[in-house]
């Protein structure tokens, strides 16, 4: 998959889910839970144990429509790994040159992470399409990128942290792209429960539900 592609694909799916796990099996059941209820893209974390193995169970196992991409990556040679396996996009917590040109020669897809608008700026001057707004709740959730907008409407923007399926609408109305929504998008109690069915319901209830609102807002 090129870039191109896989860049539509994400302003598509408008939600990222950000997938973190203590061990390759929840993180492989929570995938497929995301999957089953409609989620098109996925961030696994290289903070999960074994994330090589995780993402090379996902990427035999996505179905096929799924991105599937690696995120919180700071070393260019995870870059390459992730490229190698097989990975659709890859995502940085902060401003990385060394992850951005690393993914300019796999020819992926990045997003790297950015929070003051020099950041960003940044961020495209080094070549990403696409930039991470993290944490933004921490500075003014969907107000912040509604400010960030006003002077540059063409910036494509992802926040992430904070976002939640209560607050995903008001984020994409203030213009973002797409949002990254992690641990916030299951509910904690079925995940303790291991009730993946009941993880399934709950998502697919919210993408819905999400849907509807932005069909109804002309978005």
């Amino acid at each position: 998959m090129d870039r191109d592609e896989a860049n539509n694909r994400l302003l598509e799916a408008r939600v990222i889910a950000v997938l973190r796990a203590g061990d390759v099996e929840t993180a492989r059941s929570l995938m497929h839970a995301y999957t089953s209820a409609g989620v098109r893209a996925i961030e696994l974390t290289t903070t999960i144990r074994n994330w090589e193995t995780l993402l090379r169970i996902a990427i035999n196992e996505r179905g096929v429509n799924t991105l599937i991409g690696l995120g919180t990556l700071t070393d260019p040679d995870d870059v390459t790994k992730a490229a190698d396996i097989g990975a659709d996009f890859v995502v940085s917590p902060y401003l990385s040159l060394g992850v951005i040109e690393a993914a300019e020669v796999e020819g992926l897809t990045v997003i790297p992470g950015a929070l003051t608008p020099s950041e960003i700026a940044q961020a495209y001057d080094m070549g990403a399409e696409l930039v991470k707004v993290f944490p933004v709740s921490q500075v003014g959730g969907p107000n912040y990128i509604k400010a960030l907008l006003a002077p540059m409407p063409g910036w494509k923007l992802v926040p992430t942290g904070g976002v939640t399926p209560d607050n995903a609408i008001d984020f994409l109305r203030a213009g973002a792209v797409a949002v990254g929504i992690g641990s916030n998008l299951a509910p904690k109690d079925k995940v303790a429960e291991r009730d993946w069915e009941g993880v399934a319901i709950a998502v697919r209830a919210f993408l819905d539900d999400l849907d509807r609102q932005l069909k109804e807002s002309g978005s």
